[in-house]
């Protein structure tokens, strides 16, 4: 009787210190249930991480075609798409056939001709200027990226330890267990 007594006290103690280890470590599940909660999140994060990455690589080389296209001379084909840069095409086409016409009128030192070789110059400016802000928009997508990417590569780091930390907690708590 008095072994059974002194093994149940055993017992007692030894689960107010698991449940004490449980609190003080934040131990909320110890189940394989729980384990895998924790792995699914992590591979979630895993997950979203990888497409951060993919994302951050694909503006990275449109950002590199873009620029690749300005230094040639040429207007990148995603950013001539954008409605204000059409426009700014059809206005710079239309000065330079205004121009052309012109000059086959009334020859290249005419005043008309100067004045719309002038608009000409004035058109592919302002083009120029609406093209080196679109770059300036790719850079920063690039940079948004590369933010979301380390902050959810952050975040993988985080939730690996946290599962390694759990794991370790919880061994800790079946050694405590098991006295």
């Amino acid at each position: 009787a008095d072994q059974i007594e002194v093994t149940r006290k055993s017992l007692e103690q030894a689960e107010r210190s698991a449940a004490d280890y449980r609190r003080s470590s934040g131990i909320v599940e110890t189940n394989t249930e729980g384990a895998a909660l924790l792995q699914q999140r992590m591979r979630e994060i895993s997950s979203q991480a990888s497409a951060a990455t993919l994302a951050r690589v694909n503006e990275e080389s449109r950002l590199e075609r873009a620029r690749q296209a300005a230094a040639e001379g040429n207007i990148p084909p995603d950013i001539a798409a954008l409605p204000q840069i059409q426009r700014l095409i059809e206005s710079r086409e239309a000065a330079r056939r205004q121009a052309s016409t012109q000059a086959a009128a009334t020859g290249e030192r005419h005043p008309s001709v100067i004045q719309a070789r002038a608009l000409q110059q004035e058109a592919e400016a302002r083009l120029q200027s609406e093209v080196t802000h679109a770059l300036a928009a790719i850079a920063e997508d690039v940079k948004s990226a590369r933010r979301i990417e380390e902050e959810l590569e952050a975040g993988v780091s985080k939730a690996k330890s946290f599962l390694i930390d759990t794991r370790a907690r919880e061994a800790e708590l079946r050694t405590l267990q098991s006295r």
